[in-house]
């Protein structure tokens, strides 16, 4: 009988993805503790050259920026100083304006008395002219004063003197940040692609054409007390989502063994695995309570590991695999149905716990 598989390892993304996400708390602890590290490293550097260089840089920026402020306000300054000078001068122009206007009206009363000598009118005549001059004067000032606005306040803001933190520490702090998350997010990322470890019970059918009874699902046991609710919502993004209970789960597993039961009759089936021996026993003894056709389920550690499971093995009909999630190995996996196999016996089926 040949025992040798050859299976070529698909990448799940979306589940790659799952398993990184899965460990945010220590890619989070990684990112902050790399952020504390590299700002510490740039803050107690000894030559300190950088820093320095970086401090100058924000000085001589800051000393710029402070003149360019100090520029406009003094020009701001000047037109209001300039705008009030003017508003005093439009005054000042009004009231002479209005002063050489009564002038005028006297100096045209005195043209129209007749008694006046042609000497004295024509005296009059030339202080019309006169007064009419500077009135014209005046309404030009007046009119070149009125089109002065005042100037709107300026909007530049004084600038910040700089300290030294902000000249250095900022931006490393954030580098070691964004450095730790994806430097731990890849090892992660690493480590899990490197793992023979049974992650999902498609990893035992696909890789050994094996049937499956099912599978329980434990994300929903590993939710954190600390934040908590994270985990829920990337085990509900993912779809690792639990729908049945662990009862619903073994009520499942004893209808699919008792359907596959009908291709194959068997009445005595061993039970074994990588599994912890209390999750054997009582997959044990739910599908004594729970099938149908009077079948006796036994139990065992795997014969990888267990002398009495390997003598019990030929004693059976078959033999049911239940493996556990991140524990049992796909090379121990082969290894056990290699074992039964070798003694002439058919697998039934894997579950996964």
């Amino acid at each position: 009988m040949d025992n040798s598989y050859q299976y070529e390892t698909e990448i799940d993304l979306k589940e790659l993805l799952y398993s990184i996400f899965r460990k945010w708390r220590i890619i989070v602890v990684c990112g902050i503790l790399c952020a504390i590290a590299l700002g510490a490293y740039k803050y107690i550097d000894n030559s300190g050259e950088a820093m320095d260089k970086a401090y100058e840089d924000q000085i001589k920026a800051y000393e710029q920026n402070l003149r360019n402020y100090n520029n406009t306000m003094i020009d701001y300054d000047r037109a209001v100083r300039e705008f009030e000078t003017a508003a005093a001068e439009l005054d000042e122009q009004t009231d002479r304006l209005d002063h050489f206007n009564e002038l005028l009206e006297e100096e045209l009363l005195r043209i129209e008395d007749m008694t006046l000598s042609s000497d004295e009118v024509a005296t009059s005549y030339m202080r019309v002219k006169i007064l009419k001059e500077f009135i014209n004067e005046c309404e030009a000032d007046i009119d070149r004063l009125e089109a002065m606005k005042s100037p709107a306040e300026p909007t530049a803001v004084e600038p910040e003197y700089p300290t030294r933190a902000n000249a250095f520490s900022v931006k490393y702090v954030a580098l070691g940040l964004v450095l730790g998350i994806f430097g731990a997010a890849f090892i992660v990322c690493v480590i899990d692609l490197m793992s023979d470890k049974v992650k999902d019970v498609k990893d035992i059918t696909r890789r050994f054409d094996l049937k499956s009874l099912g599978a329980f699902s434990n994300d929903d046991k590993k939710i954190g007390k600390v934040f908590g609710f994270i985990d829920r919502i990337i085990i509900k993004v993912f779809g690792h989502e639990s729908i049945l209970t662990e009862e619903e789960t073994y009520a499942l597993l004893a209808a699919n063994f008792d359907n596959f039961a009908l291709e194959t009759p068997v009445k005595s089936v061993l039970i074994t695995g990588l599994s912890d021996e209390d999750k054997l026993k009582r997959l044990t003894d739910n599908m004594n309570s729970r099938t149908k056709g009077g079948i006796r389920f036994t139990f065992g550690r795997s014969p990888l590991i267990s002398t009495e499971t390997t003598k019990t093995i030929p004693e059976v009909d078959s033999v049911i695999l239940a493996e556990e999630r991140n524990r049992s190995t796909n090379a121990g996996v082969e290894g056990e149905i290699k074992t039964i196999r070798d003694m002439g016996k058919d697998i039934f089926g894997v579950v996964l716990l």
